[in-house]
């Protein structure tokens, strides 16, 4: 594993900030991957239903959502 994806995966785990945060963060991530049309769904805090950041690529709308867990999670 490169030094940087080893300090991209340890900040990601032990992540330290607020979800707004986290949230922003991945919108730029889906930025830089040609998404369009990001809205953020509660870019100040509250409620979003689960529903991070709306978008759009090739014709197709997504609902992401940000979470990184302090432990392990198993899906």
């Amino acid at each position: 594993m490169s030094d940087h994806v080893a300090s991209t995966t340890i900040t990601l785990t032990h992540w330290e900030f607020q979800s707004t945060v986290a949230e922003r963060m991945c919108a730029d991530i889906l930025r830089l991957d040609d998404f369009k049309n990001l809205d953020p769904q509660s870019p100040r805090g509250g409620g979003d239903g689960g529903k991070d950041i709306l978008c759009e690529k090739d014709g197709l709308t997504f609902v992401a959502a940000c979470y990184f867990p302090n432990e392990p999670v198993t899906f």
